[in-house]
């Protein structure tokens, strides 16, 4: 699932004593708007695929 990325840098930023820092999501899709689906954050349970 997408929601296990982030919770794997989420996991190496806390323990390098920045998860205080870090409340925003992961990342998101790019295309031709600013912010596309899909996103990378901890509410993300679609599974990670490729879409060509």
């Amino acid at each position: 699932m997408i929601k296990n990325i982030d919770k794997i840098a989420r996991d190496i930023i806390s323990e390098a004593g920045y998860g205080d820092y870090f409340p925003h999501r992961l990342g998101h899709g790019l295309g031709l708007e600013e912010h596309e689906y899909q996103d990378v954050s901890s509410a993300n349970e679609n599974p990670l695929e490729a879409e060509w």
